[in-house]
């Protein structure tokens, strides 16, 4: 045997031994013997407990792996699922891992369940997971990009469950199935889809279905960038977010294609229809938009104009049109001049309204710090309703957009009355960042808003409770300063109105609120903490109004006439609670008026006199309803409340008039919307002034007047008995005045018979009464010298 046939046969029987040994191993190999060695190492360094079901474990041609029943826990809570894999499969080739490429054959995973969770502090439950257990040492050493090269893929039941506090994002998004080609840096897969979204904040169910055909290089930096070509896709789309639901959508694009190394974008035969309903399907809209074709490459563009047309059907109907001119720039800035929105808004019903406007603006979009400009925009709007006058608007500004921040600037008229306005909103962080400041000549809200229904008369009120929801005060940071020559919102009209608004981490301060209404003054400071919950919802007002209507303050703000006057009201309060019954369940604070020339309503205290008067054997307490036409006049009026638990307690009541004197003490309470009070009049004097006349019986007797009930069914009773008691004193006192006057003049006429002085009639009284004076001291002098002597 030569030298050379004993290397071959060596090397022969070599290969033979390696390839007995690997044949061994893959035969004899159990993977599920180093399970506890997975489950121990998660369990120490990443303090998380792993279970794992069955593996297999194959290692040529080709590494094969499939688990099932695997499961992972939250970090340092076993009990809290973090993952669980029903089943999943991975098939790699390993000849092609040795020249740096992944060539899988196939992958596949089957009811996968994973749990999202971040706190309002930005912690997230993967934080732990993200982090290297150890830090390596950085290789710098070059080396070529890996390739991938991937069969197929193949995925079913996939579920996310998101639990975000600090994006406000709560719900599941499920991933029915995803089925591909062959995923290949080189070739076009064909892709199809069935996902849908379930979440419960914000209130949205979607749904998306469709297929594509998709060649992806997601690239490795300089070398190898980004490649994204889609082709004919065809997506099917819906949609349930509470009052707005999409179905029957469709997405459709012959091709979108994105290289950014190559500064190549290219979109061809864009087709968009958006067709659902809103508010609970009570209104149908329909929205299309084409954009046949938009092709960049470096500096030079080509592209068509954008249409579409949209409508809404319903009790609003809306119709209008958008258009553009042609696109120009490059990829760096591209270019949408004249783009323009011309619509038309029409309500039915008794106050039907109309709307008709145009938007016009040119649309810059800057591809590098993804920001957008809405240059030379104008607005022109027109609004008609038979219920308010008409309005016109007409504006000019500016928008500057980007992922993080947004700046406008706006100017121009309402019904020739100018106002402006210009602010940023930053993005980004926990919340939102706003800073805006707005001038308004007028402000007519119900020329803006929609008009209101009607109460009918006849309805009966609601007794149920009403929740009050203050979380929205989380949802952003603002710094907002407001002014207008007058506002209304009816059946409030405010005059020269200063206001700026302080909104942070959910307390919303509002100082300086100075307006004027109510022909008078108000300056007030309010303050709302949304807490952390709505049992921990707090309100806190402090006002002071000058010089004001106190009857037009009541009916805008109470909806009740009780009080007419001008004068001075004052208010410090605070409350807090769930529901509007709560806020005022916890109302404490204090409150104060001074009034001058008014009257109180429900009430002719001068007609009842009178009319008791002309009957003083009236002896019955009956309870009367009191009547907006009767009304109590006065010249001042004052009184302070101290407010506890919904309960305002006065005691220091002191009403003047011409011919009375009011004071008093009681309750109201807000929580039942009732009254108790029990007001002591006392008849003046001098009693002139509203139906004073004729009142002589009763000057200084004090009259109880008791009202109680609900405020808008006011009962009132006098205390007559009492009334007819002090009248019955005054009438004995004036006849024992008269008798007294009469019995002196009859002693002073017979002492003047008996002194031989003479006097008649009323004009020698005087005279008489000194002439008795001197007569009896001419005799007392004589007794007094007979005494001495």
């Amino acid at each position: 045997m030569t030298l050379t046939k004993k290397i071959v046969l060596a090397v022969a029987s070599l290969l033979l031994v390696v390839l007995v040994g690997m044949a061994w191993l893959v035969l004899t190999f159990d993977a599920n013997r180093y399970k506890s060695v997975a489950v121990d190492w998660m369990r120490e360094h990443k303090q998380r407990t792993l279970s794992i079901g069955d593996i297999k474990l194959g290692v040529f041609p080709r590494l094969q792996v499939e688990l099932s029943q695997v499961a992972l826990s939250e970090f340092k809570q076993p009990e809290q699922r973090f993952v669980a894999l029903e089943s999943a499969r991975l098939s790699v080739q390993l000849l092609p891992l040795l020249h740096k490429q992944l060539v899988v054959d196939e992958v596949a995973a089957k009811g996968l369940t994973l749990r999202y969770h971040r706190d309002a502090d930005g912690k997230r439950n993967i934080d732990d997971l993200l982090q290297p257990s150890a830090p390596t040492p950085a290789d710098t050493s070059p080396s070529a990009p890996l390739r991938f090269d991937i069969n197929a893929v193949q995925l079913e039941q996939l579920q996310l469950q998101l639990d975000d506090e600090l994006g406000h994002l709560h719900g599941q998004v499920a991933l029915a199935s995803l089925k591909t080609g062959r995923l290949n840096p080189d070739v076009v897969a064909p892709v199809s889809l069935v996902a849908e979204a379930q979440l419960t904040e914000p209130k949205l169910n979607a749904k998306l279905s469709g297929s594509l055909q998709l060649q992806f290089d997601p690239g490795d930096g300089a070398k190898r960038p980004l490649k994204l070509t889609t082709r004919q896709v065809a997506l099917q789309l819906g949609l349930d977010a509470g009052p707005l639901q999409l179905k029957d959508s469709t997405l459709a694009l012959d091709r979108f294609e994105l290289l950014p190394a190559e500064q190549r974008f290219t979109i061809s035969q864009l087709a968009l229809r958006l067709q659902g309903g809103l508010q609970g399907g009570a209104q149908r809209f329909k929205v299309d938009l084409r954009w046949p074709q938009l092709a960049i490459h470096g500096q030079q563009l080509q592209g068509s104009d954008i249409n579409g047309n949209f409508e809404l059907q319903g009790p609003t109907a809306l119709q209008g049109t958008l258009s553009s001119g042609l696109p120009s720039g490059s990829f760096d800035a591209i270019r949408l001049r004249a783009f323009k929105l011309a619509f038309g808004v029409a309500s039915s019903g008794a106050n039907a309204s109309r709307l008709n406007g145009t938007i016009q603006t040119d649309i810059e979009a800057l591809t590098e710090t993804k920001q957008i400009t809405l240059g030379g925009l104008t607005i022109d709007a027109s609004v008609q309703n038979p219920a308010i006058k008409p309005l016109k608007i007409d504006a000019k500004g500016q928008i500057e957009a980007s992922p993080q921040h947004a700046h406008w600037q706006l100017a121009g008229q309402m019904n020739a009355q100018a106002f402006s306005s210009d602010g940023q909103l930053t993005l980004g962080g926990k919340v939102p960042q706003l800073q805006a400041q707005a001038k308004f000549g007028e402000l007519d809200l119900d020329a803006l808003l929609p008009p209101r229904p009607a109460e009918p008369a006849s309805a009966p009120k609601s007794s149920a409770d009403v929740p009050v929801d203050l979380s929205g005060l989380h949802a952003i940071n603002a710094k907002v300063d407001l002014q207008a020559g007058l506002l209304k919102y009816q059946p409030f009209v405010i005059h020269d109105l200063v206001a700026s608004a302080t909104l942070e981490n959910g307390t919303l301060k509002l100082a300086p609120l100075r307006l004027k209404t109510w022909d008078g003054t108000l300056d007030a400071l309010l303050q709302a903490d949304a807490g952390n919950s709505p049992a921990q919802q707090r309100l806190g007002l402090q006002a002071t109004a000058q010089n004001i209507q106190i009857q037009a303050l009541l009916k805008d703000v109470a909806k009740t006439d009780l009080l007419d006057g001008r004068g001075r009201v004052t208010l410090d309060v605070h409350t807090g609670g769930a529901s509007v019954n709560a806020f005022k369940a916890a109302l404490n604070g204090s409150a104060a008026l001074q009034l001058r020339d008014g009257a109180i309503k429900g009430i002719n205290l001068a007609q009842k006199l009178r009319e008791f008067k002309a009957t003083l054997s009236l002896q019955s307490d009956a309870v009367q309803q009191a009547r907006q036409t009767e009304k109590t006049d006065f010249s001042e009026l004052s009184a302070s409340f101290q407010i506890k638990d919904g309960v305002a307690s006065n005691h220091d009541l002191d009403m003047k008039s011409p011919f009375l004197r009011l004071g008093g003490d009681g309750q109201v309470n807000l929580p039942k919307g009732s009254l108790d009070y029990t007001a002591r009049a006392t008849v003046a004097a001098t009693a002139t002034g509203q139906g004073g006349a004729d009142l002589s019986a009763l000057k200084g007797v004090t009259v109880p007047v008791h009202l109680s009930g609900p405020f808008d069914a006011l009962g009132w009773k006098i205390d007559w008995s009492g009334v007819a008691a002090g009248a019955a004193g005054n009438t004995l006192k004036q006849a024992g005045d008269q008798l007294k006057s009469k019995a002196t003049e009859q002693l002073q006429a017979a002492a003047a018979d008996k002194l031989g002085l003479k006097a008649s009639g009323a004009a020698a009284s005087a005279p008489l009464q000194e002439q008795l004076k001197d007569k009896a001291r001419d005799e007392v002098k004589n007794r007094l010298q007979g005494l001495f002597k």
